[in-house]
């Protein structure tokens, strides 16, 4: 099995194994300051995350790509990802331009454009849904906006994808970009500001917790929004961030 047909595999399976994902990230040469978030561990945000980057991935591996290590192999390449550095700015190195240009290379990038737009109908189904309920309590405004967060991310891969393709199609070659977060828009300032607001009002609740289930449901969700934070920080600077953060 290639690389690329492992991800895939990964992808298609909503209940694949977080760890086996993760190596396959490592494997795939990403290293974006993302893998140290993902690198906490599995929950709804981070795996989310792990999905996007490895459909972001598929782009840069054909299916002729060479196989994929077996679990041994994958368990020790994530162990080795702990070392690894974030990179400052992308680095693009043109594929040469017969593999680059054939039709194959095309069409399996409009293949994942179209997979993505799927993916994005269906969470818009779902958010409209989700608006239609009478309930409006507070688990049901953050499950509506971690919809709108998924259907604007697949907006932004899809656009990836597109650009890509324009490139192949204006070059005649691929460039072979690390993934990057990077954002100055306005929408990005005010999530980091929700995001904020949440942190507040989950650090209160753990505080005021008086079971051990209400205690772990508010450090999960704690978690998870800082983790939200820390990215949207670092998008917004353009900075990395600290070690000890994540």
């Amino acid at each position: 099995m290639t690389l690329h047909d492992a991800i895939r595999e990964w992808l298609a399976d909503e209940l694949a194994e977080y760890d086996r994902g993760l190596a396959l990230l490592v494997q795939s040469g990403y290293e974006g300051l993302l893998l140290r978030v993902l690198k906490r561990g599995e929950d709804r945000f981070t795996r989310g995350k792990l999905s996007g980057a490895l459909t972001a991935q598929l782009s840069e591996h054909s299916p002729q790509a060479e196989p994929v290590a077996s679990a041994a192999s994958t368990s020790a390449a994530s162990t080795v990802a702990s070392s690894l550095a974030d990179v400052d700015a992308p680095a693009i190195e043109p594929a040469p331009p017969a593999a680059a240009t054939s039709a194959n290379a095309r069409a399996a990038l409009l293949q994942q454009a179209y997979g993505l737009m799927d993916r994005r109908t269906e969470q818009k189904a779902r958010l409209r849904t989700l608006a239609a309920l009478v309930q409006d309590d507070e688990p049901a405004r953050q499950m509506r906006l971690q919809v709108a967060y998924r259907i604007k991310e697949l907006t932004l891969q899809i656009d990836q994808v597109y650009a890509r393709v324009a490139y192949l199609d204006e070059h005649g070659f691929l460039p072979i970009v690390q993934t990057k977060l990077v954002s100055n828009s306005v929408d990005d300032r005010a999530t980091l500001l929700n995001v904020r607001t949440y942190i507040s009002r989950y650090k209160k609740k753990l505080k005021a917790a008086t079971t051990p289930q209400t205690r772990q449901a508010a450090a999960d969700k704690l978690r998870e929004y800082e983790a939200q934070r820390e990215l949207l920080e670092a998008a917004l600077t353009g900075s990395t961030p600290p070690a000890d953060a994540v």
